[in-house]
C-alpha cells in the first residue's frame, strides 16, 4: 500500500477505520459518506453542521412576528374582529346569553363587565357582517395611523362613550356599531388636522344618524355617546403627538376613560 493511503489523515476523523478523501468544507477534517452533510458549496462535518446551526439567526413563528410592535399587520383590527364573532356565537348558544354581554340601562349593576363587553354583543348576522366589514375597511387604516395601543384606546373610549349615554338616556348598546361610529370620527378629526378634506365621512355620520333615530329610536343614543368621546380622543391624540408628549397623552386618555366608567357606574347604582 502506498504511502498516501497509510497516511492517517485519509481517514474519517469520526471512524478512524473508514477511509476517505473528502475533506469538511469548513473544517478541512477528513469525513466518510457517513458523516457528510451537503452544504451549497461541497460537503461539511457533523461539528460544523451544528455550530452553522447554533449561529443562525432564529426565526419566530409567523403570529409571533405578526404581533411585534415593529409589524405593520393590523393584529388589533383582527382581534376586535374576532371578538365580535365570539359575541356573535355566544348569543346563538342562548337566547338570553345576549344579556351577559351587551348593556341595558343599569345593567352594570348585576354584569359590571358590559361596560366592555357590549361592543361584541351581535344579535344577528347581517349586524355582525356589516360590523366586520366597517372593522376591516376603517380599523386597518386608524391602526396604520395610530398604533395598536391608541387604536385599542380609542375603540374601547368610543364604547364607553356609547355606554355613558346609554345609561344616563336609556337604550341598549349592543354590537360594534356604536364604537364604529366613533372611528369615523375619530379619521375625521385626525384627517382634517393633516390638511386632509374629509367632509364626506360627517355626510355619511349624519345619514346614518338620521336612519338610526327613524328606523331604531334607542340605537342612536349610543352613536352620539361613542361620537362625543371619539370626538375627545382625537382632540387628545392631534394636541399631544410629540415624543415628549406621550406620558401625557397617556394619562389624558385613561383620565377620559375613568372619568366615562365613573359616570356610568355613579348612575347605574343610585
Amino acid at each position: 500500500m502506498s504511502d498516501a493511503l497509510r497516511n492517517a489523515d485519509n481517514y474519517c476523523y469520526r471512524h478512524p477505520d473508514r477511509q476517505s478523501f473528502v475533506l469538511c468544507q469548513r473544517c478541512g477534517r477528513t469525513i466518510c459518506p457517513e458523516c457528510q452533510t451537503q452544504a451549497a458549496v461541497g460537503v461539511h462535518c457533523p461539528e460544523c453542521v451544528r455550530e452553522a446551526r447554533q449561529s443562525a439567526p432564529r426565526t419566530k413563528p409567523r403570529i409571533v412576528s405578526a404581533m411585534s410592535s415593529s409589524s405593520d399587520k393590523p393584529v388589533a383590527t383582527y382581534a376586535l374582529m374576532g371578538a365580535s364573532v365570539l359575541g356573535f356565537l355566544i348569543s346563538l348558544i342562548s337566547g338570553t346569553a345576549i344579556y351577559a354581554i351587551a348593556y341595558l340601562q343599569g345593567s352594570v349593576a348585576v354584569y359590571p363587565w358590559t361596560i366592555f363587553t357590549a361592543n361584541f354583543a351581535n344579535t344577528s348576522f347581517i349586524s355582525v357582517l356589516f360590523n366586520l366589514l366597517a372593522l376591516f375597511f376603517i380599523g386597518r387604516t386608524l391602526e396604520s395611523m395610530l398604533g395598536r395601543g391608541r387604536f385599542l384606546a380609542l375603540f374601547f373610549l368610543s364604547g364607553l362613550g356609547a355606554v355613558v349615554a346609554t345609561e344616563l338616556l336609556g337604550g341598549a348598546v349592543v354590537g360594534a356599531s356604536s364604537a364604529i361610529f366613533g372611528l369615523l370620527i375619530a379619521m375625521f378629526v385626525i384627517q382634517r388636522n393633516m390638511g386632509s378634506n374629509n367632509y364626506g365621512l360627517l355626510i355619511l355620520v349624519g345619514l346614518y344618524l338620521v336612519y338610526s333615530v327613524v328606523v331604531d329610536n334607542g340605537a342612536w343614543v349610543g352613536y352620539v355617546g361613542a361620537i362625543v368621546a371619539a370626538a375627545l380622543a382625537s382632540l387628545i391624540f392631534v394636541r399631544t403627538r410629540r415624543i415628549s408628549q406621550v406620558q401625557q397623552q397617556r394619562l389624558l386618555l385613561g383620565g377620559l376613560g375613568a372619568v366615562l366608567i365613573v359616570i356610568a357606574v355613579a348612575h347605574a347604582l343610585v
